[in-house]
């Protein structure tokens, strides 16, 4: 799902009115919702159950934080180099958001083949 998030950032760069953005944004919407499911489901199930609502809290407290800070970062960028970098900044998040799942996946795939070894 973080590569179907990165994926439908691209077609930004390429909406010229207000229907393209609003599909744009439509089916980027439809690839947000599974991964946060897989980012509750993560929390569900390693954190220990009297630590739960603090995994939760974390998790959304970071999706917060990352809101805040893009919203910020993307203003600034507009103010400064036009609408269309603010379009970068969105490709350049769904990224990092890839890049990050997939060292997060292969620290939990290697802590879960380490695990199953044992």
């Amino acid at each position: 799902t973080a590569a179907a998030t990165l994926l439908t950032t691209l077609p930004l760069l390429l909406v010229t009115n207000l229907t393209g953005l609003g599909l744009t944004m439509f089916v980027a919407g439809f690839f947000f919702s599974p991964t946060m499911i897989l980012a509750i489901g993560f929390v569900e199930r390693e954190a220990p159950p009297n630590m739960l609502t603090e995994g939760f809290t974390w998790l959304i407290t970071g999706l917060a934080v990352g809101v805040a800070l893009g919203s910020a970062g993307v203003g600034m960028i507009i103010d400064t180099y036009g609408i269309d970098a603010g379009f970068l900044l969105a490709i350049a998040a769904g990224i990092c958001v890839l890049l990050t799942a997939c060292i997060g996946y292969v620290f939990v795939f290697k802590d879960d083949k380490n695990s199953a070894d044992k």
